[in-house]
């Protein structure tokens, strides 16, 4: 009976919280920081020039985490390979 309870009262609190965090204000931006001086200027590496896609071609990209090391290096290394 008290684990009930318990657990009721649990589950009433976090019902709550959430419901009061909703009713909250909404969120203000953060006023923009003054001007400072510049950093001094570095060089960018140069871009690796690639092919751009044809007028009116349609370009997809699709990216994947995979395990590259430890114990499952050969299962990422497969799906890097396809």
């Amino acid at each position: 009976m008290k684990r009930n309870l318990i657990t009721i009262l649990a589950v009433l609190l976090a019902v709550m919280s959430i419901l009061l965090s909703a009713c909250g204000p909404a969120a203000t931006k953060a006023p923009a920081p003054a001007e400072t001086e510049a950093p001094a200027a570095t060089e960018a590496p140069a871009p690796a020039e690639t092919e751009a896609p044809a007028a009116g071609e349609n370009v997809i990209k699709i990216g994947g985490l995979y395990p590259t090391t430890g114990d499952l290096a050969k299962l990422g290394q497969e799906n890097v390979n396809g």
